[in-house]
């Protein structure tokens, strides 16, 4: 009966909706703060600090939510976008 995001130790549920909640901006401002000092690591690229970003943010797995949420996966890329964006013309 339960479809999607809640999969035992794997439940995503709450962070779908914080994400669908929140507007683009935000979720861009949030997403600023964490990423650019993890960028400062070296060990750490944009596309890792992203990931780690919304792994933290309680997505267990982006490609069972785009999957199951086209729209919500959008979005994300769609905040992943301007912040790549920003950072080029940082």
């Amino acid at each position: 009966m339960v479809r999607g995001p809640c999969r035992g130790n794997r439940c995503d549920f709450w962070a779908r909706i914080k994400i669908r909640k929140k507007s683009i901006t935000e979720l861009v401002e949030e997403a600023q703060v964490v990423i650019i000092p993890c960028q400062d690591q070296e060990s750490m690229n944009l596309r890792t600090a992203l990931d780690e970003y919304w792994k933290e943010s309680g997505i267990s797995d982006m490609y069972i939510l785009c999957l199951e949420e086209p729209d919500l996966c959008e979005k994300i890329a769609s905040v992943e976008a301007k912040i790549k964006y920003s950072n080029l013309h940082s």
